[in-house]
């Protein structure tokens, strides 16, 4: 059975057309968010279900905003990519434009929800089976796509539900507004248990770890904990995960601020330049046709 996944493996703009439907095995991921009014951290690590390589998790839209995403990124028809949630993230972040009530991100992420869940019910109808099989296997959740990044010097953290209802027989997606407080507030995806019961701090697991951490952190600079600590989370969940042949490999961990994204790790196959992917031509007529 297919648990929550993330399956974005680009090492340049061009394996957007490709890679997808090479990766669409791949499942097994931890997202670790931290997230304020004047700060955003996101951490994740690498796992690749046929442990050849090492994905990278976290999209860069521009230089104050990201995408990432938990659940079945890509449809696993080899034959027809029937969705495409990094084509579409790329895509939408691109035509999405602010306007007097509404955010370009907010945009952005309204967007996706309905051009994903359109695909989604497109491939519904056209591969019932293999479609309800890949959705049915991760519980009726098709993805869960999340939107972060600074604009007009606030910071800002969509996401985007998508599920599907077996009575109704379709899919479709909510919004969900993550409100910035004064203090980082930390929240996990995916394969999660085992950051949130850290967070909790109930148990005697939980307990222990935390006092691990206010030693360590003593060594940390005081700009760097919030991120660190968004890091250890994803460490533990490698380590002590029930599944942990889930998740693994290297982390990545990056801060966003009204000065834009600085990573703390970044594998050197990612965007750790920054640098916006670009949609090839083949994949952006297919959605201009949508």
């Amino acid at each position: 059975m297919r648990t929550p996944a993330l399956i974005f493996a680009l090492v340049c703009s061009f394996q957007l057309q490709t890679s997808y439907a090479q990766q669409s095995e791949v499942h097994g991921t931890v997202l670790v968010f931290g997230h304020s009014k004047t700060k955003l951290i996101i951490a994740t690590e690498s796992r690749d279900e046929g442990k050849t390589r090492q994905l990278c998790k976290i999209i860069v839209l521009n230089g104050k905003t990201v995408f990432t995403a938990a659940g079945l990124a890509v449809h696993a028809n080899p034959q027809v990519t029937y969705w495409n949630a990094l084509a579409q993230a790329v895509y939408n972040f691109e035509k999405a434009k602010s306007t007097k009530n509404s955010s370009r991100l907010r945009n952005t992420a309204i967007g996706f929800g309905e051009r994903f869940t359109k695909e989604v019910n497109q491939a519904l109808r056209s591969d019932n089976k293999g479609s309800l099989e890949e959705i049915e296997g991760n519980k009726n959740t098709v993805i869960t796509g999340d939107f972060l990044g600074f604009e007009n010097n606030v910071a800002q953290f969509y996401e985007v539900f998508v599920t599907y209802d077996p009575q109704t027989q379709v899919a479709s997606y909510q919004l969900r507004p993550k409100y910035n407080l004064a203090r980082v507030v930390f929240g996990a995806a995916g394969e999660n248990e085992v950051a949130i019961e850290f967070l909790k701090g109930e148990t005697p697991f939980a307990k222990s770890e935390q006092a691990k951490w206010e030693m360590f952190k003593q060594g940390i600079p005081v700009k760097d904990r919030d991120v660190y600590l968004a890091m250890r989370l994803v460490e533990l969940t490698i380590m002590y995960h029930p599944q942990h042949q889930t998740v693994g490999g290297a982390i990545d961990a990056m801060e966003i601020t009204n000065a834009g994204i600085r990573w703390v790790q970044c594998k050197p196959q990612c965007q750790c330049n920054n640098k916006p992917l670009e949609i090839p031509p083949g994949v952006r007529e297919r959605l201009d046709a949508e």
